[in-house]
């Protein structure tokens, strides 16, 4: 069994120590690794693309900012006025969306994402810097008859156009002292 060069790092054992028995283990993990991969290098290709320029996208007006958010990456659409000034993926790290919050000089800045997995921690981030941030349940978003399509794309602009009009409704945040932690 020949590992292409991408490959090289892969390790030769499971995490818990065991020696990885057959082929197709190794296969998947190189597979895995090769998705992994891929998907870093294009979020952060996509992050360069957007940080490069430091113009200011807006000034003095009403930002809806509307963030699909996911383990790796995040789409964000950003409206002025019912207008597109933004839209794009980025790594799924505060940072990076704190670049793209930066273009938006003196404006009030209000972001919604879903309920999820991802937990209140880009909401409490948010709020710290300033951006009213609402939290939506997924299960309580307006949907359009007819259409099944759903894209990260179409949801991110969805959330901004949904929170331009003030339609979302909002789950009930504890302050983030008041909130425990589960055992792994």
């Amino acid at each position: 069994f020949m590992q292409p060069s991408c490959h090289s790092s892969l390790p030769k054992n499971h995490p818990d120590g065991r020696p990885i028995a057959s082929m197709l283990d190794q296969e998947l993990l190189s597979c895995w690794a090769c998705i992994t991969k891929s998907q870093v290098k294009r979020t952060e290709q996509a992050m360069a693309q957007y940080t490069q320029r430091d113009d200011v996208l807006t000034r003095s007006a009403r930002v809806s900012i509307g963030i699909d958010v996911h383990k790796y990456s995040w789409h964000v659409t950003a409206l002025v006025e019912n207008e597109k000034v933004f839209r794009g993926a980025m790594p799924a790290t505060y940072s990076a969306l704190r670049s793209l919050l930066a273009r938006f000089e003196d404006c009030e800045l209000r972001a919604a994402y879903e309920a999820g997995p991802c937990g209140f921690g880009l909401h409490d981030a948010l709020e710290e810097d300033g951006v009213r941030c609402t939290v939506t349940p997924p299960s309580l978003m307006p949907m359009e008859i007819g259409n099944r399509v759903k894209t990260d794309r179409r949801d991110s602009l969805k959330l901004a156009r949904l929170l331009a009009a003030r339609m979302l409704k909002e789950v009930f945040n504890s302050p983030s002292g008041d909130r425990h932690r589960f055992p792994a």
